[in-house]
């Protein structure tokens, strides 16, 4: 009897250091947590097998109760993974991309300096300068420079380096004309307007492209929206970027409920989107307060260019139309539902073309005049490269006037 009790326990043991070694040494197990997990249970399996080799007496009773404590620690850890789960949707050990953008004190998240990533198969780089792009100096070249303004579907989230539409657009213009990207994922017209009034100044540009309407949008149908967007807005900014919370111990879901718990009961500072505290209601319909927002951002715009001697150049926002389907919420958003996205954004577009009548300024509706389908897209707003080849082929005609004229000084 004792002795197949310690055969058992040797055949677990052998188990559990295999498990163990593979939880450090295996290069299939990249992500941290579910490192953390297998090594738990090989350290079970090993508890397990020294308690039938022990013999009676204390060092078994040891060995038992230590067993019996690893077992709770699991059992509070896959519970507190379901219960995380339920909550948000996905599992607690869900690999996500390393972030590339770092905290700001104004702008929530800026692209981080000097990095190169493959994400999706797809090659990320940003220059010295925090841009998507190549190399260049604050200092404007021997040519005109445009500067594009948006958010992930002017940084172009979808697609590789040489493949985004600014890059298209400056192929495009002749004579040499150079474009840089100042795109960065999730920016409104609130981020915008603080990139023009402290940002454009360093490079000079002569025209500016705002390509506007889908982040803005999101933050229809909130009750009292504050007129800096930082009710909702700021604070989901923060978690669609991936930035670093201030948790910095063990990546534990037990660990992480808790925090959430305790960030619940006011015991423990909210950061991030932790931090979004709003009410409102679902629906499509126009929303008078946030256009008016809208409406003042643009004006807002048009005037701090004017004031710097730049051309601002307004685009309407281009979607999947097809791929909006349901009632329910639009991913990063709460009261826009999916099914009301399109409307709504013919209602944001309206407002930027009332904007650029009331000011003068160029409004490239012809993107909004050409057709297009699934194949221009990679997902519901996000251009594919022959997408941006598109986008930027419509947009070149009209900007090649107006920058030859820019330059010349006739259009200041």
């Amino acid at each position: 009897m004792r002795s197949g009790r310690r055969r058992a326990g040797l055949v677990l043991s052998g188990i559990a250091s295999l498990a163990i070694a593979g939880a450090f040494f295996s290069t299939g197990l990249q992500n941290p947590v579910l490192r953390l997990y297998w090594g738990a249970g090989g350290l079970f399996l090993l508890l397990a097998g020294a308690t039938l080799t022990a013999g009676h007496g204390t060092t078994r009773r040891f060995l038992g109760i230590s067993l019996y404590v690893l077992w709770l620690v699991c059992l509070l850890e896959g519970g507190s993974a379901l219960a995380l789960r339920l909550k948000t949707g996905e599992w607690h050990w869900k690999p996500t991309d390393p972030s590339i953008f770092d905290p700001h004190p104004w702008l929530v998240g800026v692209p981080r300096p000097g990095v190169t990533v493959e994400q999706g198969g797809k090659v990320i780089h940003h220059n010295s300068l925090g841009l998507r792009g190549r190399e260049i100096t604050p200092r404007k070249p021997g040519m005109p420079r445009v500067v594009t303004l948006g958010g992930s579907t002017t940084y172009c989230t979808g697609v590789s380096e040489g493949e985004t539409w600014p890059e298209e657009l400056e192929r495009r213009l002749d004579p040499a004309v150079q474009v840089v990207n100042l795109g960065v994922p999730g920016y409104t017209t609130v981020e915008h307007l603080i990139q023009t009034a402290l940002n454009l100044s360093d490079l000079h540009p002569d025209v500016a492209i705002y390509y506007e309407g889908w982040n803005d949008l999101l933050n229809a149908h909130i009750e009292n929206l504050r007129s800096d967007y930082s009710d909702f807005h700021g604070h989901a900014q923060y978690h669609a970027l991936h930035l670093p919370e201030v948790w910095t111990g063990p990546d534990l879901a037990f660990l992480r409920l808790g925090k959430t718990f305790l960030c619940r009961l006011g015991w423990v500072p909210e950061i991030g989107y932790q931090a979004i505290h709003v009410r409102g209601h679902l629906s499509g319909e126009p929303d008078d307060r946030a256009l008016s927002l809208y409406r003042r951002n643009l004006g807002l715009i048009v005037a701090l260019c004017r004031r710097q001697g730049i051309e601002p150049v307004f685009v309407p926002q281009v979607l999947n139309a097809p791929a909006f389907l349901g009632h329910a919420p639009f991913p990063g958003t709460w009261y826009v539902p999916n099914d009301g996205v399109m409307g709504l954004l013919a209602d944001y577009n309206r407002t930027m073309e009332e904007v650029a009548g009331e000011n003068q300024v160029p409004y490239a509706g012809e993107v909004l005049s050409a057709h297009w389908g699934p194949e221009d897209f990679v997902d519901k707003g996000h251009f594919s490269p022959s997408g941006n080849r598109r986008f930027a082929a419509l947009l070149a005609p009209r900007l090649q006037g107006l920058v030859a004229r820019v330059a010349t000084g006739a259009g200041r």
